[in-house]
């Protein structure tokens, strides 16, 4: 259920239980564990291809946009559209459901681009802590998953709504030992780097998630894309500052 809500990954059997719902934010972490392992394999075999490297940069940045079927990016433009139009809270709430393409929108993923291009091509470049392109969608959507359990959905019957419904205690503390674990890994592949990038990663994930929080007054499903978009690219941003500076 995760897979078909959160991926491209086809899957051969459609089966969906009301029931079990309440569990799919637990296993969004393994769909960003899965994205992740995809991401790291693309990485080490496009290099085997004679292309051009703007090409091969092009190709590694845009591809666990596609394994997510642009998804969280559409999230993270139709915030954007609803925050940068400057309206008061109700109207941003309409422009938010109504999830139409503005300026705003396309500036907002234009920019995004213009950020994360540059950071994996130098991360390409450098070469350096591959491991991390495992880890970076596992702790975005750890974050992502977590922000739902703790707070209060924006619309009554909307997607965030149905996937907290039922939830309790366990649900949290699940993500937070998950969250812890797949920190451990990370720091075994790739030592105090992963360490350095998960700080950041939450950093800018609270920073945004509040952001959020302050101009809807909660969350949901376009803000759990926002929010994963931005904790994702600022990670990049951070790893190829690190690896250029030659910092760690």
């Amino acid at each position: 259920m995760a897979l078909i809500m959160f991926s491209t990954i086809p899957v051969p059997r459609i089966m969906w239980d009301n029931k079990t719902i309440k569990y799919v934010l637990l296993s969004l972490p393994l769909v960003g564990f899965t994205s992740g392992i995809v991401w790291y394999v693309f990485v080490n075999i496009i290099e085997f291809f004679s292309l051009p490297p703007f090409i091969i940069v092009s190709l590694v940045m845009i591809c666990p946009y596609i394994f997510n079927g642009f998804i969280h990016a559409n999230g993270f433009m139709d915030v954007n559209n609803a925050i940068l139009s400057s309206k008061e809270k109700e109207k941003k709430l309409k422009i938010l459901k109504a999830s139409n393409v503005s300026g705003f929108s396309v500036l907002s993923i234009m920019s995004l681009f213009i950020i994360v291009y540059p950071s994996i091509y130098y991360i390409y470049s450098y070469k350096e802590y591959f491991l991390m392109f495992i880890f970076i969608p596992v702790f975005s959507r750890c974050f992502s998953s977590l922000s739902v359990y703790i707070m209060n959905p924006i619309f009554e019957g909307g997607f965030a709504s149905v996937l907290k419904k039922d939830s309790g205690i366990f649900h949290i503390i699940f993500i937070i030992i998950m969250t812890i674990i797949f920190a451990c890994l990370a720091y075994l592949a790739c030592s105090t780097f992963a360490i350095i990038i998960f700080i950041i990663e939450l950093l800018t994930f609270s920073l945004s998630v509040l952001y959020a929080y302050k101009n809807f007054g909660g969350i949901s499903a376009d803000i759990m894309g926002y929010t994963i978009t931005i904790s994702e690219a600022s990670a990049l941003l951070a790893w190829a500052i690190i690896v250029f500076e030659g910092l760690l």
